[in-house]
């Protein structure tokens, strides 16, 4: 489509249900409401040798977690909580309904009939549900206030966080970029070439601090291929990855 986005459909929703999520933000900060943070939130500094330093905000200082107020942040605590019902938000109701029949979804996210997981009860596979509609809506509202630096919305804004989730989710093939870090050594270049294919780059501390959030899990770094860096890493790119 003509604006980048390809599920209009999906876009018109979500947009709605982020409008009206912002604005219970907006009440929650208005009437000082207790926000909880993100959890165990990494920062990264430097050693002389110019060699990232990794560590964690200190629980008081960590940023907010705006979905917090919505009982599906990462703390166990605000699903008791919750200081909005997500039930309680038409335009919420609305998407939920909507993802849960869409065709692609339902096989994508495992609604209905597709539902696979050893946890076959209702309360599990509604919990599964709410995750992936309600706790969608959250993130994304999280994700705008940080980006956006308020709750005021602004379309252009939200399309570029919604084209993240929608790029993830629907795209056949998903493009990447393969980072291989290259342990303690430095280089007096900012990247260099090595093929149509490869090159040898400095990373940023974004990406450095996006490989950090997790760790010790099957799926991400563990903590001694990450601790070790140097700030340069050979990139592989043009890789697509059929879903």
């Amino acid at each position: 489509m003509e604006n980048g986005i390809h599920r209009q459909d999906f876009f018109n929703l979500l947009k709605e249900a982020v409008k009206d999520g912002l604005i219970r933000v907006e009440q929650a900060i208005k009437e000082k409401k207790f926000i909880g943070g993100h959890y165990s939130f990494p920062k990264i500094g430097h050693f002389q040798s110019g060699f990232p330093q990794f560590s964690e905000h200190d629980a008081n200082k960590c940023p907010l977690d705006y979905s917090d107020i919505f009982g599906y942040s990462t703390s166990s605590v605000s699903r008791i909580k919750k200081d909005v019902e997500a039930e309680s938000i038409e335009s919420w109701k609305k998407f939920k309904e909507f993802a849960e029949g869409d065709s692609f979804l339902k096989i994508f996210y495992g609604f209905g009939e597709h539902y696979t997981s050893r946890f076959d009860d209702l309360a599990s596979k509604e919990w599964h549900s709410v995750y992936y509609t309600y706790g969608l809506i959250m993130r994304l509202v999280d994700r705008y206030v940080h980006i956006a630096g308020g709750t005021e919305f602004d379309e252009q804004k939200f399309a570029g966080i919604y084209s993240e989730w929608e790029t993830s989710v629907f795209l056949p093939k998903l493009p990447l970029s393969v980072y291989v870090p290259i342990i303690c050594t430095h280089f007096d270049f900012e990247d260099g070439s090595l093929d149509f294919n490869a090159e040898v780059v400095k990373m940023s501390d974004g990406i450095q601090l996006g490989r950090n959030e997790q760790h010790d899990i099957t799926n991400a770094p563990h903590k001694i291929v990450i601790f070790p860096l140097s700030p340069w890493a050979l990139g592989c790119c043009d890789i697509r990855y059929s879903l």
